[in-house]
């Protein structure tokens, strides 16, 4: 018969290997990856003036021909629709979102791209919004992709392709310029 300091000890043990589980396993790499994410509400409470406020997905891009088939793992490129890290070096987390609204003058879904900087833990203050009239992916520097002085972000029109632009930091305000790579 197990005694109750026994059964207390296996408990405990128990519940750490499960800790441990989360924490290394599967679980735990989604719970990594969603940590500091904003969420689909989150991002329409950001933009109250919008209406149907979503982030985009890889589906939207290979249905608008900026990806196609085998261009998918844009992520290698250290590409996303999702980017977080400190953008313009001022020490605070800035988060970076492709998403898309519904405009409600000509009916139609708008891609956008919506930088947050980060105020502290968990409160972010918009700090640059662009509707784009295509759909869009975003890079971040890499050792593939090389930036130039100022810029932050590069904004992809179609993968592998020269139609480009890029998101460059002021030293005060997020500027969106169109760019041909060299």
């Amino acid at each position: 018969m197990i005694t109750w300091t026994k059964r207390t000890q296996v408990l405990s043990a128990l519940l750490i290997l499960l800790f441990f589980a989360l924490l290394f396993g599967d679980a735990g790499r989604c719970f990594e990856d969603r940590r500091g994410r904003i969420t689909e509400r989150e991002l329409g409470e950001l933009l109250p003036e919008l209406k149907n406020v979503r982030f985009l997905n890889k589906g939207d891009l290979l249905k608008q021909g900026v990806l196609f088939e085998g261009a998918e793992d844009i992520e290698t490129y250290g590409c996303s629709l999702y980017i977080e890290g400190d953008l313009n070096k001022d020490g605070q987390m800035d988060v970076a979102v492709c998403g898309a609204y519904y405009d409600q003058k000509d009916g139609t879904e708008k891609p956008f791209l919506l930088i947050l900087t980060g105020q502290h833990p968990g409160r972010y203050r918009k700090e640059f919004f662009m509707a784009f009239d295509r759909y869009f992916f975003i890079c971040r520097e890499t050792e593939l992709i090389k930036f130039r002085k100022n810029e932050v972000l590069t904004v992809g029109f179609k993968a592998h392709s020269d139609l480009m632009g890029v998101i460059m930091w002021d030293g005060n305000n997020y500027i969106f310029k169109h760019h041909i790579a060299p």
